[in-house]
């Protein structure tokens, strides 16, 4: 089992390497932005931003790139102080419907 899951998350990593190319000049933020969701798959703008050390507007614009790759996913319904889960990395563990019930 464990064997498995090791083997998804490295083709889970090949395939955002293969999408983060296509954002050009922010695909090193991006890179560095996903690394670091590996290990805290849950992420609002601000620690984004942090993170990185850019500006909110710069973490925002990554942060929605990465929403329309589907790497991000929203998960709180606000517009102000929203959360962000790497829902892509999560269901590697865990079955699709039980990460949303556990979070909401």
């Amino acid at each position: 089992n464990g064997k498995k899951t090791f083997q998804r998350i490295l083709a889970l990593r090949q395939e955002l390497d293969r999408q983060v190319v296509t954002l050009g000049r922010r695909a090193e933020n991006a890179r560095k932005l996903i690394i670091n969701l590996y290990r805290n798959p849950v992420i609002s703008v601000n620690q984004a931003a942090d993170f990185l050390g850019i500006q909110y507007q710069s973490a925002n614009n990554l942060v929605q790139a990465l929403i329309k790759l589907g790497v991000l996913r929203e998960i709180t319904g606000y517009q102000r102080n929203r959360v962000f889960l790497f829902k892509k990395y999560i269901d590697v563990f865990v079955g699709e419907n039980e990460i949303e019930e556990s979070i909401l």
